[in-house]
C-alpha cells in the first residue's frame, strides 16, 4: 500500500516538475514515467491515463 502511495505521488510530482520546467505542452506519459522513475503502466493503472493524471 505504501508503494502505491508513493508511486502515485512521484507520477503527480513529475507533472508539476515538468509543466515548471518546460511548459504543458511538453506533457506525455512516457515523459513523466521517466522524470518520476516509474513504469508508464502504473499512469494508466493509478489515473486511467494522461488525462486522469492531469485532473488529480
Amino acid at each position: 500500500m505504501m508503494e502505491l502511495k508513493r508511486s502515485e505521488t512521484q507520477l503527480i510530482e513529475a507533472v508539476s516538475t515538468i509543466i515548471t520546467e518546460e511548459g504543458f505542452s511538453k506533457i506525455g506519459i512516457n515523459k513523466i514515467a521517466r522524470t518520476a522513475g516509474c513504469d508508464k503502466v502504473l499512469i494508466y493503472r493509478y489515473f486511467g491515463g494522461l488525462d486522469g493524471l492531469i485532473a488529480v
